[in-house]
């Protein structure tokens, strides 16, 4: 098991251009919504929580994004 908190540490200026908490994973199985949970419990306050899926056994290029619709239409209004 692993530390708690988000998987990327970003310093302030990255955090600040690219406020993203980001969960890592690397499974199998598709990542499910406790995974996005998870991001979202580890997310600060005007971050947008995403979860990064690499399947196992792939490459790294092959590493698919997922957000939900909610989170990041509330990230967008709350940007703007």
């Amino acid at each position: 098991m692993g530390a708690s908190g988000v998987d990327v540490m970003l310093s302030p200026l990255a955090r600040k251009s690219c406020p993203l908490a980001v969960e890592c994973k690397n499974t199998k199985g598709t990542p499910s919504m406790a995974e996005i949970k998870q991001s979202r419990s580890n997310a600060r306050e005007g971050e947008l929580p995403v979860v990064a899926w690499k399947p196992h056994g792939k490459q790294y290029m092959d590493t698919l994004v997922m957000v939900s619709l909610e989170d990041l239409l509330r990230w967008i209004r709350d940007r703007g």
